[in-house]
């Protein structure tokens, strides 16, 4: 047993999703979150600033003694985890390679993969799949206005005018592929939050969480290596490099509950 605790960063506070669905299939162990929100989005940043920021957030999260990292940043995941595990002795787990295990063990022969313009233009899902089988069919689909509306809370009142901005928002983006593809993976950590509202829009696709297929390794590693906590004193720790208002709203909105977050300095390297 290993009661030390799991840390997770992400450039913001999206990455609480990932957070959420580690606390769901995990719920004895300890969580330390790290938002980068002081570097937010990486999305639109170079490879090696990525790295180099993905090194900081992990050596951070190192000195709070932590047994494993989740990688829960779709753009880190696709450029640094393989760095990181190359430099840090601990388990490190990223959201593309759990999905793409996930995927491995459902039978589907069409893919939408949904994100920020960055991680669609990156095509590291769709590269993997075809490498996981040539012969699925796999579309891309950049959504740049599903997160500030995820901020917004606009999911909350399914009668205001912002939850119908998002029904018809979401019909924009996906209504061209209704009836083409049979699951959707969501490729931003923001994008679980509307899983409600995804499916309505695109009833019968399965949607396929990256969160989760993370945290189903995450698992999988800390049972075979006998590191699993006890669930004894138990705890959870936010901290983010930016502390806002609006960053304290949005990680509200995405956890529906309140929490204290406390903002560190990270030095550059």
């Amino acid at each position: 047993m290993d009661n030390r605790p799991i840390g997770i960063f992400d450039s913001g506070v999206g990455g609480l999703t990932v957070l959420r669905q580690i606390q769901k299939i995990l719920p004895m162990e300890s969580l330390i979150y790290l938002g980068d929100t002081q570097h937010l989005p990486y999305g639109d940043k170079s490879k090696e600033a990525i790295v180099r920021f993905s090194i900081e957030n992990t050596k951070f999260l190192l000195k709070q003694n932590v047994k494993a990292i989740v990688v829960a940043c779709n753009s880190a995941s696709s450029v640094a985890v393989e760095v990181l595990k190359e430099t840090f002795k601990v388990p490190i787990i990223g959201v593309i390679e759990p999905t793409i295990k996930c995927i491995s063990k459902r039978k589907t022969s069409s893919i939408l993969v949904i994100g920020t313009m960055r991680t669609v233009k990156s095509n590291v899902y769709q590269r993997k799949l075809k490498e996981l089988n040539s012969e699925i069919e796999v579309f891309g689909k950049a959504c740049p206005l599903i997160v500030p509306l995820v901020e917004e809370g606009a999911f909350l009142n399914k009668s205001s005018l912002l939850y119908n901005a998002l029904i018809n928002t979401l019909e924009y983006y996906l209504g061209e592929y209704r009836g083409k593809v049979s699951h959707i993976i969501l490729g931003c950590t923001h994008y679980p939050t509307i899983e409600n509202e995804i499916k309505f829009v695109m009833d019968g696709v399965e949607l396929i969480d990256p969160g989760e297929c993370a945290a189903l390794e995450l698992k999988e590693i800390l049972e075979n290596d006998n590191m699993l906590s006890e669930g004894k004193n138990r705890f959870e720790k936010f901290f983010v490099t930016d502390l806002s208002e609006k960053t304290e709203e949005v990680a509200k909105i995405i956890l529906q509950r309140e929490i204290t977050m406390e903002e560190v300095y990270l030095p550059e390297l």
